[in-house]
């Protein structure tokens, strides 16, 4: 073995001990199922594509069988892994947000069905005439384009996706998590041309691992600004939010800062225990997050602690929300039926001026807890 493959050997062995790692710590983390599953794929099809392309660059340089039956087949199956690389990467930027919108398991099995047609297709066109696929000992470029060329606008989409999702206001308080997650593939689009020039060079290994820690590091980001039971907004990220407004330091903007609390919560947990608890504090999450979609400008939602929630509203008129008690407690009912939980809401202006943001705040308080105890009497 000459120290080309040497070094290529090792490239892709690094790749699997550090992409198996990220797996590792992806498994034992207690997160959100759909958005670890979805992680936890992406891992696994990024290591098996790792893999195979080991054995593919040895039949290739003729350390192992080098006939064209071996070529194609070794071909065919790096095809695979990267179709379910791709279809795997697909599958989680749907899920980055940790709250899919849709059905995961039949957008997965929609997936899978997609996978096995091209598996079957590509085994077709490649099993029936070998010869046409190798020439003169080496894969033709025509497998490159067929392989890489379909994986490449995937990536592109995926990456477009990403970062028009960062800059939509309603996906404001998770701009860089979904920057980090574009950067990913466009990173693997250059790594993927880079490799197609020179396949001596493990220089896809290398893109795939900087894109796996990208999209890893985006999960670290995404548990310090989310609260782990519900999904939603935590404290910490609310602050942050707020913050920057401030930095803006324009104080001719519109804002409500909304705060929800649930009614005599205490007797829940001490009647049904803390397990149903967490189900109905969920349920509240779930309700506030569907509500707040019939607005235009859809508020920030943050669990500010316990089963305290806040609603934060940009360029939202004061009428627009004075029927929201109303509507959360309604859905409340619907979703929660056989159970008599209900919240109180209160709400301040706000005009972006960081020195009157804690009066606002308290006055959202003062509000809210005029309104329990309304419920109380």
């Amino acid at each position: 073995m000459d120290s080309t493959l040497t070094f290529y050997t090792f490239a892709n062995a690094l790749g699997l001990v550090i992409v198996g790692i990220l797996l590792y710590f992806n498994v034992s983390r207690c997160d959100f199922q759909v958005k670890r599953q979805a992680l936890t794929e992406l891992f696994l099809s990024t290591m098996i594509y790792i893999a195979v392309d080991i054995p593919w660059t040895y039949i290739n340089h003729g350390l192992l069988l080098k006939t064209t039956l071996t070529q194609v087949a070794s071909s065919y199956v790096l095809a695979l892994a990267a179709i379910y690389l791709i279809s795997s990467w697909l599958t989680y930027s749907f899920t980055i947000s940790g709250k899919t919108k849709f059905n995961f398991k039949r957008f997965l099995k929609v997936i899978r069905i997609l996978d096995i047609s091209i598996f079957v297709i590509l085994a077709l066109l490649m099993f029936i005439n070998p010869d046409f696929w190798v020439e003169e000992g080496s894969i033709t470029l025509l497998f490159y384009i067929i392989v890489f060329g379909p994986m490449l606008l995937t990536l592109g989409f995926i990456g477009t996706y990403s970062f028009i999702r960062s800059g939509q206001k309603t996906h404001y308080a998770r701009k860089r998590e979904y920057r980090l997650n574009g950067i990913g593939p466009f990173v693997l689009i250059v790594f993927t041309i880079f490799q197609m020039m020179n396949n001596d060079s493990p220089i896809l290994v290398y893109g795939m691992i900087v894109s796996m820690l990208l999209i890893f590091l985006s999960v670290i980001l995404f548990q310090t600004a989310r609260d782990p039971l519900t999904g939603l907004n935590n404290r910490n990220q609310l602050e942050r939010i707020i913050t920057n407004i401030g930095k803006e330091k324009q104080t001719d903007k519109n804002y409500i800062l909304v705060m929800v609390d649930a009614n005599d919560f205490k007797h829940v947990n001490d009647k049904l225990g803390h397990v149903k608890g967490d189900e109905v504090l969920q349920c509240i999450a779930e309700t506030l997050i569907s509500v707040s979609q019939k607005y235009k400008e859809r508020p920030l939602v943050c669990r500010y602690g316990g089963d305290e929630f806040v609603l934060f509203f940009k360029d939202t008129k004061e009428e627009e929300i004075q029927d929201l008690q109303d509507l959360v407690n309604a859905e409340l009912a619907r979703r929660l039926q056989g159970f008599d939980v209900s919240v109180s809401i209160g709400y301040a202006l706000w005009n972006g001026d960081m020195e009157q943001y804690e009066a606002c705040f308290s006055k959202a308080d003062e509000n809210m807890y005029a309104k329990k105890k309304v419920f109380k009497d």
